[in-house]
């Protein structure tokens, strides 16, 4: 499976020329989803035994023939269907990492390395576990007593490489960066991930590193003194706004400015809050609308669509299609009284 997300409106005026362009020119036999406004899943039936090869294949291709780019990201092989959700789950994961590296077009699946072995009896990839809990659930108590069990572990004099201690840790900020805030007190940006990898690559021992992990984890914990109540405030008012402008254009840019925060922060509180993304949860409520006046009233399939947020009529009809199981119109006949 590839997952494929475009900036602004492409797929909605461009999907039945895309999709033709890929199944001629290099996918045969290719099956297609669009899980988003702006995203396509691609279903290929052969495999390939370079992904990476066949993602900058596929991402030149785009770029050439429809002068646009865009993030991809690939999944393993699939040998049953019983994969799919847990693969497609994967791939939205593969795909967040946008946030992290933006200049970055292409996410392939990872191989997490062995664990080395430790003489030590803290498990690495326990803590880990239990430190993204903490992250998730706001429990600033909870993150700190994992940190300092890691803490204590590679303070130790142990047969470990360099290379492995900063691996390791450079893992860790991979984990905490996205709790982190976006800008600093004084209103400049906060640096990239990157930016705070490769610091850390430059700190020439333990302390120094520990000291590094340290401080993000303290300006994350401050962040998490953010009200419950606060938070279910804001959520409230994106889903009011959405509720009233959905036939309008739903950016995730200008649904975070009616809440003054960044596009990132409103899009983590949003899945956090909701158990979806905000494309999802935008798409969903244009579905429901769109169900409701085709049952509801007498109003012609086309301006229906245009009155929630679809103004090509094609599009609208796919999407439909996808989200209902049957064409718009076939589901009037079936369902309407």
């Amino acid at each position: 499976m590839i997952l494929l997300d475009f900036p602004g409106s492409f797929l909605e005026n461009n999907y039945s020329s895309f999709y033709d362009a890929l199944r001629k020119d290099l996918f045969p036999g290719m099956e297609s989803l669009n899980p988003a406004p702006a995203q396509a899943l691609l279903f290929l039936r052969q495999s390939s035994a370079d992904l990476a090869l066949l993602a900058r294949k596929l991402y030149r291709f785009i770029q050439n023939h429809f002068k646009i780019t865009c993030y991809l990201a690939v999944s393993f092989p699939l040998r049953q269907y019983s994969s799919l959700k847990k693969a497609f789950s994967a791939l939205e994961q593969q795909m967040e990492q946008r946030f992290w590296v933006p200049d970055k077009p292409i996410f392939l699946p990872s191989c997490d390395p062995e664990p080395m072995p430790h003489p030590e009896q803290v498990d690495d990839n326990q803590q880990l576990g239990l430190i993204r809990q903490a992250l998730s659930s706001a429990n600033p108590d909870k993150l700190q007593q994992s940190l300092d069990l890691l803490f204590t572990k590679y303070r130790l004099p142990a047969n470990q490489s360099q290379i492995y201690v900063k691996f390791f840790f450079s893992s860790l900020l991979t984990d905490l960066y996205p709790y982190l805030p976006s800008q600093a007190p004084d209103g400049t940006p906060a640096p990239t991930l990157d930016e705070v990898i490769s610091s850390l690559y430059l700190q020439r021992d333990i302390e120094n590193i520990i000291f590094q992990i340290q401080s993000c984890s303290d300006k994350i914990k401050k962040t998490f003194e953010v009200t419950q109540a606060g938070v279910r405030k804001e959520i409230l008012t994106v889903e009011h706004y959405i509720a009233q402008n959905y036939g309008q254009d739903l950016s995730i840019e200008t649904l975070a400015s009616v809440v003054y925060l960044t596009p990132d922060y409103l899009s983590r509180l949003f899945k956090k809050a909701t158990g979806k993304s905000l494309s999802q949860y935008i798409r969903q409520f244009r579905m429901e609308k769109a169900r409701e006046l085709l049952l509801g009233s007498d109003k012609k399939v086309i301006q229906i669509g245009t009155e929630v947020g679809y103004p090509n009529y094609s599009y609208f009809c796919q999407s439909f299609r996808e989200y209902f199981g049957n064409s718009p119109e076939k589901y009037r006949q079936e369902n309407g009284s």
